[in-house]
């Protein structure tokens, strides 16, 4: 039963609920009067009978005292008039039957004088009354009766009762075909709108709210929940464009990249192998190396650029902030880039406010964000061309980079400063790089809590860029090793000095760099070689890499503490690959006195090693 009503259309199951609910109370209800009627007809009938009982009974007291039989006969045959009267017997002051009235087949008069009183039964009512005066009782009578009447009256009830019992249903019926469309037919057009929802995939239809109760409420319901999942899918739809976007910037940047990559190193490897082979004449050897430089140099910007980024986007990169002069900061990064504006006769034009600029901030971060701008500028100007930098002290400093460039077009500018991106990645672009320099340049910016904004007119009308930074004070004095004139190594001459790399050529290049500054030079492929060289020759100092295999640096300081005491080395310089911020924190950590990082200037080495050499001598450290 149950799954079949579950298997019916709602119209059927709303006409089924209304007429099962109308037939179950009109059945009820019904049932109900009528046992209340038959209750109360009973309750009447009992009570007229009682009251006919002590009227015959009071018109036979002339016959019960006079002792005439045939007067209360008669008075008895009285009842012949009621027709629900079956039996009656009349008993003197002795409870002697004088006079009995009987139909057929209705029994006699019992033996025995039944108790006073009215007692209905099942079919029948029995009403037994007396009389008495100062002598005592003078009479008894009792009456028994049918209950065919109020029989007859009940059937009649009932069939008056079924028939509005079906009139009510009919009714019902029609009101129930009538009235269920107004709660059928909201819940089928939900359904509807759900059903094409479902098969074509269209989340911008909406359900029509047909009333203004709970499938009112419901309708709304629907269609905002269709409105948050089309909400949804055009942000899924958004996220997959940007993610197919990711991929195609990722795929050309790994194309850019693998290309950047391989052109200096292609110059690198061409000619290394033109200077081994003795294929150049001598006059020519220079500029080959200068090549080689120059080229090993790009490379090594392109990889300490990835690894700015990385820094960057991890949250590993920290400044360093110290007092600093911003003109000098700026003169240091012009010196850098006019070799290579002056390649591409490109003309650099300065214009400061102040011949000195104090405030606070990472001096090499910031000496980064200058070049990168000033090495955009100079790229994207072609011969002949002119960059300016300018920088102005108002309530902040602000240094504005322009040039006489290509320009940048307006659908790029608000992608200008987006790692990888580039305005052309194609294959023929005319410049190269990976699109990371002023990525690089707004994260640095920001970290000191400052702007950087671009601006261009259209192709061809050149670019400004322009960086907005706070002026701080800052009270740490950070120690600076000053750089010697280029290709001036001081003098190592009286110094033993270990240098441990597990790589060969590095091993020979640090061995080579220390000995031509005039140190004895003892090279360790390994922690414990270096262990061994310093147990047996006392170094005055250890150079040593980070990364080695079966024991790194830090193990070799721990042990060389441990087990040398105060003759352990009075100098320790990390040399190593691991650049950022926290390996140089854990290289000072770990007990070296000193962190460079791969690749290394070998002037930086050389002054480094002869500063701390001198100041562990001025100490009194060993």
């Amino acid at each position: 039963m149950t799954g079949w009503f579950r298997r019916l259309p709602i119209r059927a199951k709303l006409i089924a609920m209304l007429m099962s609910t109308s037939v179950v109370v009109l059945v009820l209800v019904s049932a109900g009067h009528l046992y209340t009627d038959y209750a109360n007809l009973k309750k009447d009938a009992a009570a007229d009978l009682e009251a006919q009982a002590h009227l015959v009974l009071d018109s036979a007291y002339s016959s019960i005292k006079f002792d005439s039989e045939e007067d209360a006969q008669a008075i008895l045959g009285t009842f012949k008039s009621v027709t629900n009267v079956r039996t009656a017997c009349l008993w003197d002051e002795q409870f002697v039957l004088i006079a009995e009235y009987s139909i057929r087949g209705a029994g006699g008069c019992p033996t025995k004088v039944p108790a006073n009183g009215t007692f209905p039964e099942p079919n029948r009512i029995i009403s037994t009354v007396s009389r008495s005066d100062e002598a005592g009782r003078w009479g008894t009578l009792m009456v028994r009766s049918s209950l065919s009447s109020v029989e007859r009256r009940i059937n009649e009830q009932t069939i008056v009762i079924g028939i509005v019992i079906l009139l009510g249903l009919g009714v019902a019926t029609l009101m129930s075909a009538r009235l269920h469309r107004f709660i059928s037919e909201p819940v089928i057009a939900l359904s509807r709108t759900a059903a094409a929802v479902s098969t074509q995939g269209d989340y911008s239809l909406r359900a029509e709210r047909k009333t203004d109760d709970e499938l009112g409420v419901l309708a709304d319901s629907f269609n905002r929940m269709l409105e948050r999942i089309q909400s949804r899918e055009a942000e899924l739809s958004r996220a997959n464009e940007e993610l197919r976007r990711a991929n195609r910037l990722k795929d050309e940047f790994l194309a850019t990249l693998s290309h950047e990559l391989r052109t200096p190193l292609n110059a690198i490897l061409g000619w290394t192998k033109l200077l081994r082979g003795k294929a150049l004449p001598a006059d020519s050897i220079d500029r080959a190396l200068e090549k080689v430089e120059r080229n090993a140099l790009a490379q090594a910007r392109l990889v300490e650029d990835l690894l700015e980024v990385s820094r960057i986007t991890t949250g590993k990169l920290r400044l360093d902030v110290r007092p600093l002069d911003l003109v000098t900061v700026a003169g240091a990064a012009i010196d850098s880039i006019r070799p290579a504006a002056d390649a591409r006769a490109v003309k650099i034009e300065l214009a400061f406010t102040a011949a000195a600029l104090p405030t606070a901030g990472d001096p090499d971060r910031l000496q980064q964000v200058i070049w990168n701008l000033l090495s955009n500028a100079v790229k994207f100007t072609p011969e002949g061309g002119t960059v300016t930098l300018s920088i102005f002290r108002g309530e902040l400093d602000e240094l504005v980079v322009s040039d006489t460039g290509i320009g940048i077009d307006g659908e790029f500018l608000p992608n200008v400063f987006d790692s990888f991106r580039q305005a052309d990645a194609t294959a023929t672009r005319s410049h190269g790089g990976l699109g990371l320099g002023l990525s690089i340049v707004r994260q640095l910016v920001q970290l000191h809590g400052g702007t950087v904004a671009a601006a261009s007119a259209g192709r061809d009308q050149g670019a400004t860029f322009t960086v907005r930074l706070p002026i701080r004070t800052h009270q740490r004095e950070v120690l600076a090793i000053p750089r010697a004139e280029e290709n001036r190594l001081p003098l190592l001459t009286p110094y033993t000095i270990v240098a441990v790399d597990d790589e060969e050529d590095t091993r020979e290049l640090l061995q080579s760099v220390l000995e031509n500054a005039g140190a004895r030079v003892h090279a360790a492929a390994s922690a414990d070689e270096a262990v061994a060289l310093c147990r047996t020759e006392r170094p005055d100092a250890i150079v040593s890499d980070i990364g080695m295999p079966v024991r790194d640096g830090y193990s070799l300081m721990k042990d060389l503490r441990e087990s040398l005491g105060p003759d352990a080395p009075r100098v320790a310089i990390a040399l190593s690959a691991y650049a950022a911020p926290a390996d140089r924190e854990r290289s000072l950590a770990a007990g070296f006195h000193w962190h460079l990082a791969k690749p290394f200037h070998p002037a930086d080495l050389v002054e480094t090693l002869q500063d701390l050499l001198k100041d562990a001598a001025s100490t009194g450290t060993k």
